[in-house]
């Protein structure tokens, strides 16, 4: 693939054609970011329309937009807390 000359913009679209292009892909995670999330989740959506899309809202930015706009679940406010696992448990289930 070689880069638009002079055109940032349709090197960045030319860039994500071929890498979408690569492969019939099952799914694809979506991971912080600006505009161009957006512009690969549309596109990914054209070239592999039966594809999971897997925004993480949590890093914001437009995944979390694209959380929102697919309907998921808000994030929790509080991280879940865990039982702390002590040694001797760990070595009594390993046995």
């Amino acid at each position: 693939m070689a880069a638009v000359d002079g055109d940032l913009s349709q090197s960045l679209k030319a860039m994500r054609e071929a890498m979408m292009k690569s492969a019939d892909f099952d799914a694809a995670v979506f991971i912080g970011g600006m505009e161009g999330i957006l512009n690969e989740h549309a596109m990914f959506i054209e070239l592999h329309p039966q594809a999971k899309r897997l925004p993480v809202a949590v890093t914001g930015g437009a995944s979390r937009i694209l959380s929102k706009n697919l309907h998921y679940p808000p994030r929790r406010r509080r991280p879940p807390r865990f039982r702390p696992t002590f040694p001797s448990r760990i070595v009594h289930l390993a046995t």
